[in-house]
Parts: structure tokens; sequence; C-alpha cells
């Protein structure tokens, strides 16, 4: 009982760091022509804050591994386009 709930709380974890990476993997893709500087400080927290999330929306999936990736995935997703959200609405109320 108790690897299962360790298994799913890794497969969560393995989500949100998948998410981590495509979102990484999609800033030097769109950067292309700006000078990138890379931190590894952002990296880092990049990551452990995704992979954070993902561990938490994969507990709210018990006992499936492959729903807890998705749910890593898709939790960390949905947190971003909130974020994203909410950062247009203040930029707006700034100008």
């Amino acid at each position: 009982m108790a690897y299962e709930l360790l298994i799913t709380m890794f497969a969560g974890f393995m989500g949100g760091m998948i998410r981590a990476i495509v979102g990484i993997l999609k800033w030097q893709v769109r950067t292309t022509k700006t000078k990138k500087e890379f931190s590894i400080h952002y990296f880092a927290a990049t990551f452990l804050l995704s992979g954070m999330l993902g561990l938490i929306a994969g507990l709210y999936i018990q006992n499936d591994p492959r729903f807890a990736i998705l749910a890593g995935y898709a939790g960390t997703d949905f947190i971003e386009g909130l974020y994203r959200v909410k950062f247009k609405q203040y930029k707006k109320k700034v100008k």
C-alpha cells in the first residue's frame, strides 16, 4: 500500500519535471533571435517547483501512476496558464 503511494508521488513528480523540460525547450525555440542567458538558479527552481506541483497534482490520482504522470504534467500546465492570465491582467493595470 505505501509503495503504491510512493510510486504515484514519483510519477506525479516526473510529470511535473517533463512539463518543466517542455517549457524550457519552448522558451529556447521562441527566443532564437534574442540573446539567451542561461541561469542555473532559474533552471533548478523551475525543475523543483514543477516537480513539486506535479507531485501534489499526482497525489489526487491514487494508485495509478499513468494518470499521476498526466496529472503532474497538466497540473503544472494549469498553474502556468493561470500565471499568464494574471500576469497579463497585472501588466494592463500598470500601463
